[in-house]
């Protein structure tokens, strides 16, 4: 896993801001903190990023994204959302 902390002036004509995109495409983002710091030398944006190293999978995704719990829940949610829609959307009209 690496880590990387980006500093983007809130009064930024783009130059910072689109490093930080350019890295967050390019990368296997993990997780995203973000604070507004403000003092006498102006107001910042403090982004610190966790990404992940190498291949990337599907066991990867459920492993660092999300607790089990939280995926067992979307899991669940997902099957009731299919089963309303084919209940309400996938049938034949009364003749």
């Amino acid at each position: 896993m690496q880590k990387k902390l980006f500093t983007v002036p809130v009064g930024d004509n783009g130059g910072a801001l689109q490093e930080l995109n350019a890295f967050m495409r390019g990368n296997k983002v993990i997780e995203v903190e973000q604070k507004l710091i403000h003092n006498e030398n102006g107001a910042y944006w403090c982004s610190f990023i966790r990404t992940l190293a190498g291949q990337w999978d599907q066991r990867d995704y459920q492993r660092h994204m999300t607790p089990l719990a939280a995926f067992t829940l979307h899991a669940a949610a997902r099957a009731f959302r299919q089963a309303v829609h084919a209940r309400y959307f996938n049938h034949t009209p009364p003749q």
